[in-house]
Order: structure tokens, then C-alpha cells, then sequence
């Protein structure tokens, strides 16, 4: 059960993204000589936002990070003044991931090269305190987290958990190519309380014909609230009744931005908002609105933190709430 005032923690990666916005030769190693670099991975964007809302809203808190650090990573921090560093317990590391992002091929979905993927998260090199953190965000990058173990160990010390599983579907082809593959892990999914799925992601699970027939069934294994995302057509939202015929879906609808500069990272914020104004309000529905609307100003103006203030949040907020639909529930 998700309670109010309990502490978030982040279980994630920090990346170096190298992004690409024109047609060029792009086999080369990511170096900073070759590209824009950028610390990227769920805690980069996930951390930006959160500092927003600490400043905005006095009844949330700030969360905390179990992540690996390199020394670029750790460079990269040094150099944004806190805007995107979170407190927590770091692992020191060689190395990590890094993603080559191009967006050149216009209209088409981004490509992605990744280099230097991160080995399996160990649970045993970070002190996990249930006292300290109730609510632990997962989001997955490539992999890292696809021991069932880790939802295991998370479940029964009685963590709520929060997934994205967006590393679970990527493989790498022999030139380093992020593929997207099926995947469905059933002790894995059973131990979620809350799931966010691309369209795309959520289609992979081959688990069922449609995305409400999709929904229904992850509902069935016990979880509490399914989002599956899809871009410009919004969202979905399965949240789990007390009985089968009591689980109720919704459609969400998308904010039109004016112009989009960047998707990447939107989905981590819209992760981190729902959860943190689903614990503060109580209410499924006002809270994805809210991560809508924060997701949106994300897409239009990304690190701008002058555009985060309350009325944008709020204006924005409102309009998406008003025009949600409630799609029935299963009969």
C-alpha cells in the first residue's frame, strides 16, 4: 500500500548520452571531441525533477539514490551545482553505460547504440534501510535488473515497487545496435506495484490481443496501477480494483507542447511525478494528470527550471484532469 509520507528511493543508473540531431558518420566511440555529451539514465532526469517539486511543493520530500558512479559520471555532477545530484549511496566503477541517442532520421523513432553496458545490479554492495525508503523506483536501462532475486529481495522487505522495465526489452546487435525483443517475466511482474510500459514495451510482453486486454492481465498478477505511455495519444492507466470485475481503466490524454526539443528522460519524470503526487493526494487520476503536465514542460523546455513553477505545472494539470475518460472495467 502506498502511504503518505513515505520515502522514495531510486534504483538506477546514471548514463553518458551522446545525442545526435543531424545525418553523419557515427561509428565512432563516444568521446567528447565527437558529440554534445550529457548525463543521462533515470537518476539524472528523475533527480532534475525532484528538486524542482522539493522547491514548489513543502509536502515532498527529496529522494534517495543506490547507484554505480564512474569518473565521468562523477564529473558530469560536479558540474550541474546540484541541480540534477541526488544525496544517496554511491558504488565507485570504472565505467558505464553509454548510449549514442539520433534523432537524425526525423520522423522516424530515435536509433540507439549503447556502449559499455552495466553487469548486474548487486544488492549486496548497498545498505538498504527499510525505515529510510518505503517507495524504491526501478528503472531499468539494459538489463541490469532482470534477476528475479532483486524484486524478491525488494517485495518481501516490504518495499513498494515501482518498475519501468525499458532495459528489459533491449538486446545489442554485433555492431552495438539497442534491437528490441520480447520479453515476460512472470515472478518478476508478480512482485510490481506499479508498472510503466511504452506501447511499444507493452506489446512485447505478448500478453494479450489489445493494450486494455494487456492491462487487465498485468492487473490480474496482482499490480496495483498499469500505465502503458503513448506519446502524442497520451496514456493509459489500469489501476486494480478489490475483485476482477473492479479494476477500472482510463485514457489519459497527451498535453500538446508547442515545440518538443527533446523526449528523452520524459518518461522518468512522468514515473517519478506519478508516484510522488500519487502518495501525496491519494488520487490516481489528479497524480497523472500532475505527471503529465511536468512530462510535457520537460519535452518543451528541458532543464529551464524557471518554466517549472506552479502555474505552469498547474494550469496544465487541469486541463489534462478535466478531459481523462474512464474506459469501463471489466464486467
Amino acid at each position: 500500500m502506498l502511504e503518505y509520507g513515505s520515502k522514495v528511493l531510486i534504483l538506477g543508473l546514471y548514463v553518458i548520452d551522446e545525442i545526435i540531431k543531424e545525418k553523419k558518420s557515427n561509428n565512432h566511440p563516444i568521446e567528447v571531441k565527437h558529440g554534445f555529451l550529457s548525463l543521462g539514465g533515470p537518476p539524472t532526469f528523475m533527480g532534475f525533477i525532484a528538486n524542482i517539486l522539493f522547491h514548489l511543493f513543502s509536502e515532498i520530500n527529496k529522494p534517495t539514490l543506490y547507484s554505480y558512479v564512474c569518473p565521468e559520471v562523477k564529473q558530469l555532477l560536479d558540474s550541474t551545482n546540484d541541480d540534477l545530484n541526488l544525496s544517496g549511496h554511491f558504488i565507485k566503477n570504472t565505467f558505464c553505460p553509454k548510449f549514442r541517442l539520433d534523432y537524425s532520421q526525423g520522423d522516424q523513432e530515435r536509433e540507439i547504440t549503447l556502449f559499455n553496458p552495466q553487469s548486474s545490479f548487486d544488492l549486496e554492495l548497498f545498505p538498504w534501510r527499510l525505515n529510510e525508503s518505503t517507495i524504491v523506483i526501478v528503472n531499468s536501462v539494459y538489463q541490469e535488473f532482470n534477476d528475479p532475486n532483486i524484486f524478491s529481495f525488494l517485495h518481501t522487505s516490504g518495499f513498494y515497487v515501482v518498475l519501468d522495465p525499458q532495459g528489459f526489452f533491449r538486446n545489442i546487435s554485433s555492431d552495438g545496435k539497442v534491437i528490441y525483443s520480447n520479453w515476460f517475466d512472470r515472478e518478476i511482474l508478480s512482485q510490481i506495484d506499479c508498472l510503466k510500459l511504452s506501447e511499444n514495451e507493452a506489446k512485447l510482453l505478448n500478453f494479450g490481443e489489445s493494450l486494455p486486454e494487456i492491462i487487465e492481465n498485468l492487473l490480474l498478477l496482482n499490480i496495483s496501477y498499469v500505465i502503458i505511455t503513448q506519446g502524442e495519444r497520451g496514456a493509459l492507466l489500469g489501476c486494480k480494483g478489490f475483485s476482477e470485475s473492479q479494476h477500472t481503466l482510463y485514457s489519459i490524454p497527451a498535453y500538446t507542447v508547442k515545440s518538443a526539443i527533446d523526449e528523452t528522460g520524459a518518461g522518468d519524470v512522468f514515473l517519478y511525478t506519478f508516484i510522488i503526487f500519487l502518495q501525496l493526494l491519494a488520487d490516481e487520476l489528479e497524480a497523472i494528470a500532475f505527471a503529465t503536465s511536468v512530462a510535457s514542460l520537460l519535452v518543451e523546455n528541458r532543464f529551464d527550471k524557471t518554466e517549472f513553477s506552479i502555474d505552469n505545472i498547474t494550469i496544465r494539470q487541469e486541463s489534462i484532469r478535466s478531459k481523462i475518460k474512464m474506459m469501463g472495467s471489466k464486467s
